[in-house]
């Protein structure tokens, strides 16, 4: 089987916050490719191999030009303006191969259902970033109290252009018996062996320079403006070829075991309950570990000039943070990655669940169920944690004056209290490693009850309802996608601000759905969601003492939620008879009949933006299709 898919979304990221001019373009292919063999060996062996690839290719270009229009953002209100910042060149490889055997297995105590198989996959990746959008990103803040010419605040350089190869190399095998002990007991069990391997391959980087994904990099020619490709050099190094090595390795066990029990031997009554453990996806490597991979170092901006445009390293403050080895007199003899705790773990997640199901009547049935959920050794996803700024060395606290932007927020004439580093403490100093123990022990418990009633054969509906208590860390950060749901970010940061990192919080959705078919066969279906909104707290860009610029919460997340959202959907169809060997079915659909306008995004940052609508659910709309079957 082959499969080839090509996706364009010329305006990807527009928003409230981004403009058309500041987005970037995607235009990538797709392909997934499949051989598989099933055979049955005998009437109890059975086997499936499979042997996949899948892989894209996904250039991102920007919609203006930076020499004219450079990449900013507003701190301050998290918008942007200017050229779309940090475009990228995305290739992605997966070969991955599966086995399993099943052998069923009659005895005395009962039977068995043997599971025994391999999952193996390489999961690598070319990420670099292209020079389309230069290599400099202007942090402006206009909440500066007081306000600065341009806004100006500090610079954000990349080490463009560059191409490296990340990789990390799964190899799982797996166990499991299902044991139908009697008709009424029925217990499984299984473990699973994983080992996950991170490494990268060779390449080869010239900041300033030009380079093409065949690895050949030269520092003639340019697309950087002149005075930030004279400083890039000063910055980075003069890059080069780096060799590919392996950067860790671990190995791991995941048991796994449940039962499934008739309460009353009529199979009226069922309770189950079942604990697995689940070990993290690393992803495809540890991009910021790879020596040859993107770098990046952020400075004070001074601008002494006053016209918001960079005109040489005599423009730059402070080193405010970055990648180990980038920036201003350091000295390089070789490309540096940041560093990677050897005690780094995989983190896990452990599943515990009972359900029970009861059938009330003929066409009446039940379902309760609790699921809970327990994370260990949390992860920043493969990014580097500023170990300068974590807990027990931000002894430079201060009440500030929560400066103007607090007033659109409510918090006008309030103070904050603000963790700074002590003078003279390094402000970046990055490793790659689990969250301290006490940010990353998250849990997640969910109560779901749900209902379902047939009264004839032309009637039924079905309704749930879950409730979801999470104990999480939430970061200052939300983005401005359209598209998101719970728009605030999970994961860790420095505890900078006065908020908690970890929040304890709730969350809700009800759903009903129904079909009737009336005289002539003409179906009608109504589905109806309740959906609670998501928990947020106002957030405020400040300079933190000896830190830099920092995002922060004003208030904890749960003193606010946005709005509820409730959407009823119907639907008409009618199905005509084609024939002896064909049907098409006719289908009018009315979404959203209510016409619900609920936010599901807006601006969370304090300032002159602060509560603009970035996305809400769309108005009632009409739906017409026509599906044929032959």
């Amino acid at each position: 089987m082959h499969h080839w898919s090509l996706k364009q979304k010329p305006f990807r990221g527009l928003s409230l916050s981004v403009p058309a001019g500041s987005i970037l373009a995607q235009d990538s292919w797709s392909w997934l490719h499949k051989a598989e063999w099933q055979r049955v060996w005998s009437d109890r062996l059975y086997s499936n191999i499979q042997v996949n690839h899948f892989g894209f290719g996904w250039p991102m270009v920007p919609n203006s030009d930076p020499a004219t229009e450079p990449p900013r953002q507003d701190s301050g209100t998290s918008f942007v303006t200017g050229a779309g910042w940090g475009p990228f060149t995305f290739n992605r490889w997966k070969p991955h191969t599966t086995g399993q055997f099943n052998y069923y297995l009659p005895t005395s105590s009962g039977s068995h259902d043997l599971k025994i198989g391999w999952d193996m996959q390489i999961d690598e990746r070319q990420f670099g970033r292209n020079s389309n959008s230069g290599a400099v990103r202007y942090l402006d803040n206009s909440s500066q109290d007081p306000a600065r010419p341009h806004d100006v605040n500090e610079i954000l350089f990349w080490s463009v252009p560059n191409f490296n190869y990340d990789r990390n190399t799964h190899v799982d095998f797996y166990f499991q018996d299902v044991w139908t002990v009697s008709d009424r007991l029925t217990l499984n069990a299984g473990v699973r062996f994983g080992s996950q391997r991170m490494a990268y391959l060779d390449s080869n980087n010239v900041p300033g320079g030009t380079c093409d994904a065949a690895l050949g990099c030269i520092r003639e020619v340019s697309d950087i403006d002149a005075n930030v490709a004279a400083t890039l050099p000063l910055l980075f190094g003069e890059g080069g070829q780096v060799s590919g090595s392996s950067i860790i390795s671990w190995q791991y066990l995941a048991p796994r075991a449940g039962l499934t029990y008739d309460l009353t031997g009529e199979g009226s009554s069922v309770l189950k309950a079942y604990f697995g453990r689940y070990y993290n996806n690393m992803n495809t490597g540890l991009p910021n570990a790879n020596p040859g991979g993107n770098k990046a170092v952020t400075y004070e901006f001074l601008d002494q000039n006053q016209n918001g445009l960079f005109d040489g390293v005599g423009e730059l403050g402070e080193r405010i943070g970055g990648s180990p080895g980038a920036g201003l007199g350091i000295e390089r003899s070789a490309p540096v990655g940041t560093p990677v705790d050897p005690n780094t773990v995989v983190p896990h997640v452990d599943e515990y669940s009972v359900s029970g199901e009861h059938q009330v009547g003929a066409d009446l049935g039940l379902r309760l169920s609790v699921v809970h959920k327990r994370q260990t050794g949390g992860w920043g996803r493969g990014s580097a944690m500023n170990i300068a700024q974590t807990r027990g060395t931000l002894t430079n606290v201060q009440q500030v004056p929560c400066p103007a932007a607090c007033e659109s927020a409510g918090f006008g004439g309030t103070t904050i209290t603000v963790n700074g580093l002590p003078d003279g403490a390094p402000r970046s100093e990055n490793i790659i490693t689990n969250f301290p123990a006490e940010d990353s022990n998250w849990n997640w418990t969910t109560v779901s009850l749900g209902v379902n009633r047939r009264f004839r054969n032309n009637f039924f509906w079905n309704a749930y309802f879950d409730y979801q208590w999470r104990h999480e860390g939430r970061r200052a950060s939300a983005t401005t996608s359209p598209l998101a749901t719970d728009p605030i970010n999970e994961g860790w940061e420095a505890p900078v601000g006065p908020i908690s990192l970890i929040q304890d919080l709730t969350n809700w959705q009800f759903k009903a759905a129904g079909r009737y078919v009336l005289p002539y066969d003409v179906g009608t279906a109504a589905t109806f969601r309740l959906v609670s909104g998501f928990p947020w707290a106002p957030m405020l860009s400040i300079d933190i003492p000896n830190v830099g610029s920092k995002v922060i919460f004003l208030d904890d997340l749960n003193n606010r939620r946005s709005d509820t959202v409730s959407i009823l959907d119907l639907r008409v169809d009618k199905e005509v008879v084609l024939g002896d060997s064909a049907n098409i079915q006719f289908i009018f659909d009315l979404f959203n009949a209510l016409n619900n306008a609920s936010e599901t995004n807006f601006i969370m940052r304090a300032g002159g933006a602060y509560r603009n609508t970035i996305e809400w659910i769309q108005g009632r709309t009409i739906g017409l299709s026509a599906r044929l079957t032959f």
